[in-house]
């Protein structure tokens, strides 16, 4: 049996920006965050190839927006689209690198393959990309991926340095870096 451990962050939430799923804002969500005692929070709202997601605009302009709300701590990112095999994202790195973290995951309809090597192949290409620190959704039974496949442990130019802790499990990097 596993102990069982306080959550002190949730770093993959969507504000009213994404579109769908909240009518949430950000505020919303720290003020939720502090009421349930997390620490930090990370704002993911999708990409812009998502239907009525924000534009790139409203991901360059995060980085004017307040660091700590309610008393925790807010991390700015963005919930990629990886749109293709080679793992196209859609924001380019002059918007990423403003960011404190990005996540990439397979959304349908936006990912037109449904073979495992294709999935797989996406997956590998977004994990190497330098701003790429989380990979969400790689459990998603509509994207078979071979998970198998993808190196344990992960090559060092994977994830900007981030060491990711486990692929397997679809949860990434220590961002203790972005908020220090």
């Amino acid at each position: 049996m596993y102990p069982v451990l306080p959550i002190l962050a949730d770093l993959h939430t969507h504000s009213i920006s994404s579109g769908h799923h909240t009518t949430d804002t950000i505020t919303d969500l720290a003020r939720a965050a502090a009421e349930r005692g997390l620490s930090l929070l990370g704002i993911t709202d999708h990409g812009p190839a998502m239907a009525g997601a924000p534009s790139p605009a409203y991901f360059r302009s995060l980085s004017s927006a307040p660091s700590t709300r309610f008393g925790v701590s807010i991390l700015y990112g963005v919930e990629l689209n990886i749109l293709d095999e080679t793992g196209s994202l859609d924001l380019p790195d002059d918007i990423l690198s403003t960011l404190d973290f990005a996540a990439a995951g397979i959304h349908f309809p936006y990912f037109s393959k449904k073979s495992s090597v294709a999935i797989t192949s996406a997956y590998l290409h977004a994990i190497q990309h330098p701003f790429v620190h989380i990979i969400t959704h790689c459990d998603d039974p509509r994207f078979p991926a071979d998970i198998a496949a993808i190196p344990d442990p992960l090559p060092e130019n994977c994830c900007a340095g981030a060491p990711f802790t486990d692929i397997r499990f679809c949860w990434a990097a220590t961002v203790t870096d972005a908020i220090r």
